[in-house]
């Protein structure tokens, strides 16, 4: 990456959307217009206009700002669908310039049993501490795993069990029902199979396992938005399905979506 590109990505990560919007002079309002000149709005016009130059010139180049991405895999076998959708997104996100990483939950070795609950604290084992040094540095978590039984694989829910505790995921308030998010300024993606018609898995059941990752783990720990999709009806699918399925994966890679 040459300096230009660096800069863009410093910027974007530390200007982020309001800076631009401010910059624009196009601020969020509620109520009444706030002009950039507002002292209370921006501090400094200045170096917000500089920014806005900046990533102008990132747009017109066609830089590319990087993002650090985990991809998460939940299937435990490794010649399962899920996997080759996990690389192909992987594939797709790698042409970009984009830094991934690929956790396979499958193959780190630890006790899935959450056994006292949070009334006593587990040691983590290295393999789960490396897990969540890696949940910590990315931007953007790609969650790849089958629909069992309306929820995820055992495994996977015994990983998010040990290691999304209080203090880590989340922090409960003092004498409050309300709790701090840990995990806001992520964004998440679901990637999941099931063996019917999305219509139906929704209709019928409610889609069990994606509120529960989506809105009871991600959102509650503040990963937001949280973008879904589903691969259907696996167990009739047509090699020239399953081919479409590994690409449109790719697709959504090379869009860090």
């Amino acid at each position: 990456m040459n300096s230009h590109e660096v800069m863009c990505s410093l910027v974007m990560q530390r200007s982020g959307k309001a800076g631009v919007a401010s910059a624009a002079g196009r601020p969020a309002t509620s109520g009444r217009h706030r002009s950039v000149t507002d002292s209370s709005f921006i501090q400094d016009k200045n170096h917000v206009l500089s920014i806005y130059s900046l990533l102008s010139s990132c747009k017109k180049s066609g830089t590319r700002i990087m993002k650090k991405i985990l991809v998460i895999n939940g299937h435990p076998n490794p010649e399962s669908l899920n996997h080759a959708l996990a690389e192909a997104y992987i594939k797709g996100a790698r042409n970009t310039g984009a830094e991934v990483k690929y956790l396979i939950i499958a193959d780190l070795k630890f006790n899935p049993d959450l056994h006292y609950g949070y009334r006593k604290r587990t040691e983590l084992e290295p393999d789960l501490l490396n897990a969540w040094e890696q949940i910590k540095w990315a931007d953007h978590m790609v969650w790849v795993h089958p629909t069992w039984w309306g929820g995820m694989p055992a495994i996977m829910k015994g990983f998010i069990d040990r290691l999304f505790l209080p203090g880590m995921a989340f922090r409960y308030r003092e004498n409050s029902v309300w709790w701090d998010k840990l995990l806001s300024g992520k964004t998440g993606h679901i990637i999941t199979s099931i063996d019917q018609p999305a219509i139906y898995y929704w209709l019928a059941f409610g889609r069990p396992s994606i509120n529960q990752l989506k809105k009871s783990i991600l959102q509650f720990c503040g990963v937001d938005p949280v973008r879904v999709t589903v691969v259907t009806n696996v167990r009739t699918a047509t090699p020239e399905k399953i081919r479409q399925w590994i690409e449109k994966a790719e697709n959504l890679g090379s869009k860090l979506k």
